[in-house]
């Protein structure tokens, strides 16, 4: 799970700052979303 969201995290960070800081919450409620979707139905 750790290098899941590093990877996320490097992702978001082609962002400009701004748009860095909504790309990283999105991009950790949407993995949040994902973990719970697998451990529900796994």
């Amino acid at each position: 799970m750790g290098t899941k969201i590093m990877g996320i995290f490097r992702m978001c960070k082609m962002f400009n700052k701004n748009i860095f800081m909504i790309g990283s919450f999105y991009c950790y409620i949407a993995d949040y979303q994902s973990n719970f979707f697998v451990d529900k139905y796994i």
